[in-house]
Formats: C-alpha cells, structure tokens, sequence
C-alpha cells in the first residue's frame, strides 16, 4: 500500500493516525524511534574573554545517532551546533551567564537538558585567548647546506638529542628508484640571505648515509611497485609526504604519485631505531583517516592545544599532488594521536580528527580555481604548503610553501580562454598544458606568467578552526609572500626553473628552532629540479615563553 498525507485537515485526524498505523509508523518519528539522547554532561568554559567564550561538554549517546545540540544561555536558545563545542559571542563584559545543553537526534527526539553551568566574562579589553602569529614571530637565525638531497622532496625531522646531544635532522633523500633516509649534523649556521652568501654556508657533516627502506615495509600501498624497489612504474610509486621524529622512531607520511582512480588510502609508516636507518625495522603502511588528504606533513601539537583538537600531533597535506580530485583542495589538518601509530598493526586504521579540510565542492579557491577574475589573492590551484605547523605561543596554524598566479598578465594569450581541464572550464592566470611567458609547457597545470611564483605563507586562527560548522569553511587570516633567504623573487632566467619554495619543515621545540628545506635555492647545476636543499633556521618569538 502506498502511505501518503497530502491534504491535511483537521477533521481528518483519525484517518490519518489509522493510516500511519497501517503504514507500520508512529508519532514518535522517524521510523519508529521513540527514545531521546542522553543529556549532555560536564560542561567546560574556555576562552573566556570580554565578549565570548567556548563551551563543550562530554558528547551525548543516542540509539540511532546524535544529529546536534541545542545551547541555551539564560534560557534562550543561544545557537545549534553539531559537534560537542559551542562559541559564543556579543556577551557583555564583566557579567555572569548560565548555559544548558540538550542533544537531540534525527528523529527530533531531543534529550533533558545538562545541568546548569554558570560563567562570569571578563572585564572589558580582558582577552585570555593566545595571540594570532604574524611575519615577525619568525625570526631568522641563519642557514647552512645539507649534503645530499638533490631531485628529492625536501621532508625533514628533527631530532633534538642527535649527534650526541647537539641535535640532528633526518633529510628524505632524492633520486630514480629511491625511497631513502639519511641523518645529517647541523653546522654553524651563516646569517646571510642574499644570494651571493650562498659560497660562505657551511655544508652539514653526514652521520648516516641515505637509506633505502622501501624493500622493508611489509605492506605497502596497494597502487606502489611490487618487489624491492620503488621503481617508476606509471606513474604509481612512492613519494614522501612528511617526517616526524619522536621517542627513538622516525614516522613517516607517503602518498601515490599518480593514483588515477583516487583509491589509494595507505598514508604512514615508521622506521622503528632510527639510530640504525639501514638495518632498523619499518612497520606499515597505515591508513590514516583522510587518505591522501592526511598524506604529508607531520607535526607535533602543542600541549595548550592538544585536548581542544583531541590529538597530540597533526598531520595535513593540499592540493598539490596529481590528480586534484583526490586531495584536500586547499590545506588541511588532521589532528591524531602518534601512540595509536606506533602500536598498530601493519594495514591498520588510524584515527584522525578532520579539522581542516576541502572538497573540490567545497574549495578554497571557492569558483576560480585558475584565477579568471584575477581576484584571488589567497590560494591559487598552484598554491603548495611544504609544511603545517601550530607557531607556539600563539593562536596560529601556519602553512608554508610556494604560490603564483595572483597577478593577472594583460600579455597572458590565454586568459578568459576555455579550459576543459579546469572547473569552471576557464583557463585564467593559471593555463593548462600551454607555454608560459619564457617558452615552458611542464605538460600539466601552470601559471602562466613564469615570474609569478614565490614562497608562501598562510596563516589561520585555530580559535576559528575549532568552531567553523565545516572542515573547509575557514580562511586564512593573513597570507603572501614568505621572506625566504637566498629567493630569487621572481627574477627566473631558466625556462622550467624550479621556483622559490619551502618545501619541508622541523621544529626543535627543546632549543625553539624551526628548520625549513629550500630546494631551489642552490640548485644551479640543474635549475629545473631540486637541488641539495639549503635549510634556513628560526627562532620563534614567543617560543621561549
């Protein structure tokens, strides 16, 4: 029987109660369910400030599924969230506030409200809140060569106890049929940031030779080369995302370099002693929550957030890996908890929590994605993040790497020009497949005036992160061009050049040092790839606080 209640009036009650009946349906909702959540418990304040504040409370648990939370405040309904974590906003200073909580589900069941839960704001210009980071929180220290590198990723770790105390960085190696680790020294660094101090930097001392370890993971990604060896094999082959050293182990984020079907789901692995990179034990692949879009770098969450973002570590990628489709279109962050690597199983799920995170439906780049109205000045589809990190002492998630294609060229030919290739189908500063300004066609995506690329920075809030009602809702705060020593800011005289980049990134929060990998800085031998990556130091303003 087809069960149908158009047509509603008031005497026609019974029939329609006898014909829900029939129909094996009820009053109480969707298909049946009668039973609320539970309250929502243990509500928490924090953030106070002058004119807002942030509530969350232990999440409810329903038969079905939680779908929400209504949050009142004195009484009122003051907002509907999805997530156990509520910010409020336009308070008055200097006045107390009661909060209640009720969850409720999809059925519209909705749950007793928690107990009350008082706060008193802060007095006006009272803002408890951590600040936002800006350009001068990076303070450069100096540079300094690393040994090998060249035709590599530029993924490094840190690791403060290495070389007998002094500090040490794992550097991902580079070249045909590599998946290689070597250890390196950290020299004294140079203070110099022209291009002509390059001669002077000191190369840093080998402590291990690059190893390969791509023959000792034992279940490796299912679209990566069988055998031994990570040999080019259509396109499908392993490339480091990211490193990460902690504890005695050296993890590790890698990703398929083509992946055309987009199925691809391993992401991290660890090399157990890495004291011993050539004969030390690797376990994984794993797979991270996020697939490729959790695929690159990773780095430690500071203690001041790691119970807000529920992990002790990040790990994020963006959109700069073939095939667009399959990737985070625009940076993300994936906040996890490195124990659970480290104790799982080879194959195994690993938890994450998506706090950051586009669809090519939901970009950052929002409808221009190669720039057709030459309006977009904050992330381009040639815009690449190197390396994702929570600046300490503050509010700030940084991202760092290379960008172009934010200044229209009136000589641009094919400006305004259709595009299949790109959505909508319109080529705009970025060209596809076409010769750019000097004569250079890579055969993919490119922007089209060749002396538009730089390095990058952009930052977000990650008060705003944490209470966005989406993972891609957020935009940076501020972004541009990243003052990196030795850059060529744009004066490339080599068609194809490898563009001024960061590539990869470390922190020694022991010593407050932040290493970046520089690629294209000293790559002269061979300008259209990586070189031997300079490494530029920095000392975080507030990072000794």
């Amino acid at each position: 029987m087809k069960c149908t209640m158009k047509g509603w009036k008031l005497g026609a009650w019974v029939a329609a109660l006898a014909l829900l009946a029939a129909c094996g349906g009820g009053t109480d909702g969707d298909d049946g369910d009668s039973d609320p959540p539970s309250a929502p418990a243990q509500l928490v304040f924090s953030d106070v400030g002058s004119s807002s504040l942030t509530l969350s409370w232990t999440a409810s648990t329903d038969n079905v599924g939680v779908a929400g939370y209504r949050v009142y405040r004195d009484g009122a309904l003051a907002g509907t969230v999805s997530a156990a974590l509520f910010s409020d906003s336009g308070l008055a200073a200097s006045t107390s506030y009661s909060y209640a909580v009720a969850a409720f589900d999809a059925a519209g069941n909705a749950s007793p409200q928690s107990a009350a839960a008082e706060v008193t704001t802060a007095e006006a210009g009272d803002d408890p809140r951590l600040p936002r980071a800006t350009l001068d929180d990076f303070v450069y220290q100096g540079s300094f060569k690393a040994p090998f590198g060249r035709y590599g990723q530029g993924k490094i770790a840190c690791n403060p106890q290495g070389n007998g105390g002094k500090g040490s960085l794992y550097l991902a190696a580079g070249g045909s049929d590599s998946f290689a680790v070597g250890e390196i020294a950290i020299p004294a660094l140079v203070n110099r940031t022209s291009r002509d101090g390059l001669g002077e930097l000191n190369t840093a001392p080998v402590l291990q030779q690059p190893a390969d370890i791509y023959a000792r993971i034992p279940v490796k990604a299912a679209t990566w080369p069988s055998g031994k060896v990570n040999r080019f094999d259509g396109g499908n082959f392993a490339v480091f995302g990211g490193l990460h050293y902690e504890g005695g182990r050296l993890y590790f984020n890698a990703y398929t370099y083509y992946d055309g079907e987009g199925r691809e789901t391993a992401t991290t692995g660890v090399i157990h002693d890495a004291a011993r990179l050539a004969a030390s034990t690797v376990s994984g692949m794993f797979r991270a929550n996020g697939a490729a879009h959790a695929s690159g770098w990773i780095t430690a969450v500071p203690a001041a957030w790691q119970s807000r973002l529920r992990g002790s570590h990040l790990m994020g990628h963006d959109n700069q890996i073939t095939i667009v489709s399959r990737a985070s279109a625009g940076p993300s962050l994936f906040a996890f908890n490195l124990a659970d690597v480290a104790a799982a199983a080879n194959g195994a799920a690993i938890s994450t929590r998506a706090w950051l995170d586009y669809t090519l439906d939901h970009s950052i780049w929002g409808d221009d994605m190669a720039n057709v109205s030459g309006d977009n000045k904050t992330w381009t589809l040639k815009t690449e993040s190197g390396v994702g990190i929570i600046v300490p002492g503050t509010r700030t998630y940084a991202l760092l790497g290379s960008t172009g294609g934010f200044h229209r060229n009136p000589a641009n030919p094919w400006h305004g020009t259709p595009e299949p290739a790109f959505q909508p189908p319109v080529a705009g500063t970025i060209v596809y497949k076409r010769d750019d300004s000097m004569g250079y066609n890579s055969g993919g995506q490119a922007v089209w005036d060749a002396q538009d690329r730089h390095c990058m920075y952009a930052f977000y809030d990650l008060e705003e992160i944490l209470t966005a009602a989406h993972p891609y809702s957020v935009r940076p705060y501020a972004n541009g061009v990243f003052p990196a020593p030795f850059a060529r800011y744009g004066n490339y005289a080599v068609p194809g050049q490898l563009v001024d980049a960061v590539a990869g990134g470390a922190y020694d929060a022991a010593r407050n040092l932040l290493y970046l990998t520089l690629p294209a800085a000293a790559n002269e031998s061979d300008p259209l790839y990586p070189g031997d990556p300079v490494i530029a130091v920095y000392r975080f303003k507030r990072g000794d606080q």
